[in-house]
């Protein structure tokens, strides 16, 4: 009697243990989930759901996959969870075993990455009917409900995209996105938060990801068409988020956005002979605020940058705004670009085409197909934008498309897809299209290169005037890297360009620019007698309009 009554107390103390420990760890998990330290959750959830199979711990194991962008890996917890839902859940309450109706939402938004547009359009429904008006989840369960429609739509109608996925070249089993393109297509900026190659970050984990840092790689274009291996920016931190936003014309100048104060704000950094120096803040006051700045592209006349924000004032979530650089310098203050591109959802990724007049961004509103999808829209001589178009599958998918931009000519874009074909969670992808809306546009591509291959001198620079216009002349410096630089002209003009080596000319051009009101390219290699300083070669060619087919970069 007494034994059996020794294995009972036994029992019942161990049974008291476990039950503590499996309390204290759902309360982890809640400490966890309110962090947003998803990736840390996720084990110890792994262990609570096999001692207990409960719809609320399936439902917080989705939730966390989810926030991770694994919204395929999280459909079956939901769907346990679905099974068992209360209106009256609390998160809080280490006993609870219900789940919230919510449940039915992200199980819907999983069923539509996934592709199941029917069973993804029943449980939006579901959750719309069961939500309050005050959840702010019922306005992302009618935009689900629309896009399913649209998406139902632009299945049906033929494109001739051409997608193709960079490769593990610049693609890796980390997520790559944000890339930027530079206008001849030599040169690709993009984040990531992958291992450095040195392994510099390689004990240094984002809690809340669970993954490192972002960081930003660039990567050049060989002659031989290949793309070099990336390496990271030196300004980068290991200790928070950089990501790539946008470069300018000559691509001596990129904008980025750093996480690390605030919300977050958009910085930029000049080329300082072949490397980038420290951030520094945009000195633009009406740029960066208190709220959340994301992205920002400048018009390649340098006169426009259009950017993301958060601010008060606009039409909901995040906005795309315009400011302009004014007679003195400085900039103006910021404009909404209006109810005909911004939404009450998220308008992103903004990007201002060769034309000045094009502009691509991403929204995740009613009519994307799934969330983000990208768009274009067209500015006319009134200053009033065209109702977005979608440009619709392949380019687009379910999940999300962002960070759209293009090549000088229209015909070759780039952009960040979680399209779930790729090699990570997001990829880098190159898109084709035979179809460019930029018109009367003429750029001017250029290399300065040396006798035998020698190394380019420093202080080359290259001043451009507008004699049609008589205006004040443009300095560009080229590439040292490469000896590269990209010129934008006016169609009808003419132009002159000096070339300069610390103030002393050694060539002089003039230029009458063909009128043509389609993409045009002028092409000018010259040469370079370093100790004699004159030009051996020069050679220019002229072309009315881009070949439409594009060998695949």
């Amino acid at each position: 009697m007494k034994l059996n009554n020794l294995v009972i107390s036994l029992f019942l103390c161990l049974s008291i243990n476990t039950g503590f420990a499996q309390q204290n760890n759902i309360v982890d998990v809640y400490h966890l989930m309110e962090s947003k330290q998803y990736a840390k959750a996720i084990p110890i959830l792994k262990n609570l759901i096999k001692e207990e199979n409960t719809a609320n711990l399936n439902y917080k194991m989705g939730f966390c996959l989810f926030n991770l962008n694994k919204e395929i890996e999280a459909i079956p917890f939901f769907s346990v969870a679905i099974k068992n839902t209360t209106k009256k859940y609390k998160a809080d309450n280490m006993y609870e075993t219900f789940a919230p109706k919510s449940s039915y939402y992200y199980f819907a938004k999983c069923q539509h990455v996934d592709g199941n547009l029917i069973l993804a359009f029943e449980f939006y429904n579901k959750y719309y009917d069961a939500a309050s008006k005050k959840d702010p989840l019922k306005q992302k369960a009618l935009a689900g409900i629309y896009q399913c429609e649209v998406a139902d739509e632009l299945m049906k109608i033929e494109t001739d995209y051409v997608v193709w996925n960079l490769g593990d070249t610049l693609n890796t089993s980390s997520s790559e996105y944000r890339p930027v393109i530079s206008i001849d297509g030599s040169i690709v900026y993009f984040t990531t938060s992958r291992l450095r190659p040195d392994k510099s970050n390689s004990e240094i984990i984002n809690p809340r990801t669970g993954h490192y840092y972002e960081d930003i790689y660039v990567s050049y274009r060989t002659q031989s068409g290949k793309w070099s291996d990336p390496n990271y920016l030196p300004f980068c931190k290991s200790t928070q988020d950089e990501a790539s936003v946008s470069m300018s014309l000559d691509g001596n100048e990129i904008f980025v956005y750093q996480g690390g104060n605030g919300n977050g704000d958009i910085y930029y950094s000049d080329l300082e002979d072949i490397s980038f120096e420290n951030l520094k803040p945009f000195p633009a006051k009406t740029l960066n605020t208190n709220s959340r700045e994301t992205h920002a592209t400048m018009s390649i006349d340098g006169q426009f940058i259009y950017f993301v924000s958060d601010r008060s004032g606009g039409y909901g979530g995040k906005d795309i705004y315009r400011i302009r650089k004014l007679p003195d310098g400085t900039w103006s203050k910021a404009m909404n670009l209006g109810p005909t591109i911004n939404s009450e959802y998220d308008e992103e990724s903004p990007f201002i085409g060769a034309d000045n007049r094009t502009l691509y961004f991403s929204s995740n509103g009613l009519k994307s197909i799934g969330g983000f999808d990208v768009f274009v829209t067209q500015l006319n001589t009134v200053d009033q934008w065209s109702e977005p178009k979608n440009l619709g599958l392949p380019l687009n998918s379910l999940d999300d498309d962002l960070y759209y931009s293009t090549m000088a000519n229209g015909f070759l874009g780039i952009y960040a897809s979680d399209n779930k074909s790729g090699i990570g969670d997001f990829d880098v992808y190159f898109v084709q299209t035979s179809n460019s809306y930029y018109k009367n546009v003429t750029i001017f591509k250029g290399y300065i290169s040396t006798q035998n291959n020698n190394e380019l001198p420093k202080g080359i620079s290259i001043h451009v005037k507008d004699l049609t216009e008589n205006s004040d002349e443009k300095i560009f410096k080229p590439r040292l890297r490469d000896g590269g630089y990209v010129l934008n002209l006016k169609p009808c003009h003419s132009y002159s360009i000096e070339y300069k080596l610390n103030g002393v000319s050694f060539y002089q051009t003039e230029n009458l620019v063909p009128c043509n009101s389609s993409y045009q390219e002028i092409h000018e290699e010259i040469i370079l007698d370093v100790i004699n300083l004159k030009v051996v070669k020069p050679q220019i060619k002229n072309e009315k309009a881009a070949d439409k087919t594009i060998k695949k970069l």
